[in-house]
């Protein structure tokens, strides 16, 4: 149900602003899901940079909800510009960040997940956050 719940706020976005004080509580679920999301849904709703970007680089791992995760960080722009280093580190990375799946998927894992981390710092970087 709370999965649910920070799914639709953040398909709201501005308009789930009423259920910040919630969506500040489910940062800090025990479900990784329901983290992201609510990070997700609460920059959508307040655009509190402080308050997600925590949450989403603790969640920057190559895994799907990595991949969310270095999505909203590229919608976030200039106001993810902390998360510059991890995603380099990510990016230029000679080393497989797989940490789940088969092993007949780790290549393709791992190239999706450095792709999204790509194309996060290409736009924070576009948006002048360098």
């Amino acid at each position: 149900a709370c999965m649910e719940a920070v799914v639709e706020l953040e398909h709201r976005g501005a308009a789930a602003a009423e259920a910040a004080p919630a969506l500040r509580n489910a940062l800090n679920h025990t479900y990784q899901w329901v983290r992201v999301y609510a990070a997700r849904a609460l920059w959508k709703a307040t655009a509190d940079a402080d308050a997600v970007l925590p949450v989403l680089l603790a969640e920057l791992r190559c895994r799907p909800t990595g991949l969310l995760a270095a999505e909203c960080l590229g919608e976030m722009g200039r106001h993810a510009r902390n998360a510059v280093p991890a995603l380099r580190r990510v990016i230029d990375s000679e080393t497989r960040l797989v940490e789940i799946g088969s092993h007949t998927d780790w290549i393709d894992s791992d190239e999706g997940f450095s792709d999204a981390a790509r194309a996060a710092l290409a736009r924070i970087e576009a948006d002048g956050g360098r």
